[in-house]
Formats: structure tokens, C-alpha cells, sequence
């Protein structure tokens, strides 16, 4: 579903003569705003009720999703002709090399996602609800640099943008590794959502950018890698907190991140950034 979601949105801006990548940033800080309540209501759950009843609380959230989806999406139908065009298009060389900086970033972020109730309840000996309330405070410093990653973009660049999104994440990590209190962990939430908002908030549109007759492909592409990146970061987690703690789960996703900084650096250097502009001119 994210990725026929990106693409509806892309072609929505598109057609609508709006600026894609602020558009993109108003869609995904929807999803940031739910990382405000979610996280802490599960965990919340967790403490005064048990694992069971947050699947109940899942399924009730898909279920009314499912109907507002059902009730409320409408959707243009696609021009088949366009369609094979589309199909036939391939990828530039850049959408993947964007996909592996992708994807590196997001095994960094999520190794720590997994990890880190972890080292807080078990490690710190801090209550189980306190993982929830980092969540959501790093949800609700990403929403408004999500939105605002755009009008600094346009002031600064993209590749200015996005590389201090990533040195925020270097900073928020080695900050992790040395810090044993709660007001420590709250503070340096701030960096992970400046990195957070910042890569979510750009990075779809600058790999659309590139593929402006494949939105779908890139679309599915950028979704994909974020997903395996999920995957390998996740696993990663268990076997690194298995053998060598928790701490050491926050160095493997600053290694990581660090791959994906010398990476993008090196694509920009090649490949300058579009403005948003000059993306339907892109090859």
C-alpha cells in the first residue's frame, strides 16, 4: 500500500502544479504525528495490561482503517497506454545508488528503533513506558522539521539538507552511547528527529526526482529499501544484543549511518541534486 500511497501522492502535486516535495513532507509527517500517540499508548498498554491487549488495539486500528479506505479513497483511473509506457521505462543508474544510501540509513535507524526499549528497561532499569515516551517526543520534534526540511531546501540546497540530517544522526548516536539518564535520553531525542525528518521528509522526492516517467518504480523502490533495511537492522539487533550487548547495537547503527554520509557525499559530488524545478527535466 506505501508505495501505490507515494506514487497517488507524486502524481497528485504533479498534476495539481504544487510543490512535490512539500507535498510528500505533509503525507509523511501524518505518519510521524501517529508515532506521537502510538508508541507511548502501546507501551502504556504493555505496563498496565499486558501484551494481549495491545493486538486488540491493532486490530481495531486496521479495521477502521480498512473502512475509511473503503468509504472515503477515491482514485483517477490510469490511462492503460500510459501505463505500458510507464512499464517500459527503466530506472536511472541514481535511483539505485539513492537506494542504497536508503537503505543503510534505515538499517541504522532501525537497529536502534528495536534495540533501544531494550537497553532502556534492561540496561538503564528505567520503566517500561519510558521507551514509549522517547518515541513520541522524537515524533514530535520530526513532524515540524519534516515540514519545514522543504523550505530549507530550497534556501540551502538539498545536499546542504539532507548531509546535515545525517550529522545529526552521527551526533544523536554517540550521544546514545555515553548517556545513563532519562533527561539525557529526552535530549538527545531532538537530534534523531532532526535526522529523521529531515531524511523521510526528502528522500522519496529526491529519488522520484530521477524518475520522473517511473514514479511508481521509484516509489516501490524507496518503500522497499526502507523495508529490507528494516529487516537487516532488526536481525542485526538481536544477534549484536545477543553476544555483545545492548550499548553496542547504537554503534553498529552509527557505522551504519556513517557508510551512508561517505555514500551520499559521494553521489553528490557526482550527481548534483535537482531543485524541484528542474526534477521533470531528469533522466
Amino acid at each position: 500500500a506505501i508505495p501505490l500511497i507515494l506514487t497517488m501522492v507524486r502524481n497528485y502535486a504533479d498534476a495539481s502544479g504544487q510543490n512535490s516535495a512539500k507535498i510528500n513532507s505533509q503525507m509523511r509527517s501524518s505518519v510521524s504525528l501517529l508515532w506521537i500517540f502510538g508508541p507511548p499508548l502501546a507501551f502504556i498498554s504493555v505496563d498496565k495490561f499486558g501484551f494481549t491487549t495491545n493486538y486488540y488495539l491493532s486490530i481495531s486500528f486496521a479495521l477502521l482503517v480498512l473502512l475509511i479506505v473503503t468509504l472515503t479513497l477515491k482514485t483517477q483511473t490510469t490511462n492503460r497506454s500510459n501505463q505500458k509506457k510507464t512499464a517500459n521505462t527503466s530506472l536511472p543508474k541514481q535511483v539505485w545508488f539513492l537506494a542504497l544510501i536508503v537503505l543503510l540509513a534505515n538499517i541504522g535507524n532501525s537497529t536502534y528503533i528495536n534495540g533501544m526499549p531494550l537497553l532502556v528497561t534492561r540496561e538503564l532499569n528505567l520503566p517500561t513506558s519510558y521507551p514509549g515516551f522517547l518515541f513520541g517526543l522524537t515524533a514530535a520534534v520530526e513532524i515540524p522539521v519534516m515540514l519545514m526540511a522543504v523550505n530549507w531546501a530550497e534556501r540551502w540546497g538539498k545536499p546542504a539538507i539532507i548531509r546535515w540530517g545525517f550529522l545529526s544522526a552521527i551526533l544523536f548516536y554517540i550521544g546514545m552511547l555515553h548517556a545513563q539518564t532519562m533527561p539525557a535520553l529526552l535530549a538527545l531525542q531532538i537530534l534523531n528527529g532532526i535526522f529523521f525528518g529531515i531524511f523521510v521528509g526528502l528522500g522519496v522526492t529526491i529519488m522520484q526526482d530521477y524518475a520522473p516517467g517511473s514514479i511508481g518504480k521509484a516509489s516501490a523502490i524507496y518503500t522497499n529499501a526502507m523495508l529490507v533495511g528494516t529487516m537487516i537492522g532488526t536481525s542485526s539487533m538481536g544477534v549484536i544484543s545477543q553476544y555483545f550487548g545492548f550499548r553496542m547495537i547504537l554503534f553498529s547503527s552509527l557505522v551504519a549511518i556513517s557508510c551512508a554520509l561517505i555514500a551520499l557525499t559521494g553521489f553528490i559530488l557526482k550527481n548534483p541534486l535537482q531543485d524541484d524545478n528542474q526534477a521533470s527535466t531528469v533522466n
